[in-house]
């Protein structure tokens, strides 16, 4: 878990947060401003690609309670993660189509939409000449 701030404090949570949780807990790596220099830059990128959460703190009743937020969101998250990874093939292009790809899967969606749309017309169209054979035997009968 862990929270970086780039630049500058942004309103008055931000040194709350790092007053009550900075060292404090090996878990928890909160962080305050960052140099600018290169340096910082890629060790801020790299702590980011290695945090599970990027923070923006609101509500001060809730900085004590953080880490305990935290681990209960962490189960569903693992189980969001899990979901969007089993999903994320269909998401790819690949310059030669595979087996559901994101080609694919477009490709059959636009069969499938032209598809439906004719049976669509073809029932419209059926359900118009019933409804007319309908009303020219009403107007026979009546």
């Amino acid at each position: 878990m862990s929270h970086f701030q780039k630049r500058n404090y942004h309103g008055y949570l931000r040194p709350i947060l790092l007053k009550h949780w900075a060292d404090c807990d090996l878990d928890m790596k909160i962080y305050g401003p960052m140099p600018r220099d290169a340096t910082s830059k890629m060790n801020y990128i790299v702590q980011m690609k290695n945090s599970k959460y990027c923070l923006c703190p609101k509500g001060y009743e809730e900085i004590p309670n953080l880490k305990d937020i935290l681990l209960i969101l962490g189960e569903k998250y693992l189980e969001m993660q899990f979901s969007v990874r089993k999903i994320q093939q269909h998401f790819l292009w690949h310059a030669k189509p595979v087996k559901y790809d994101l080609f694919y899967v477009t490709l059959h969606s636009i069969w499938h939409n032209s598809v439906f749309e004719i049976k669509s017309k073809r029932m419209i169209g059926g359900f118009i000449k019933e409804k007319q054979a309908a009303d020219g035997k009403r107007k026979r009968q009546g």
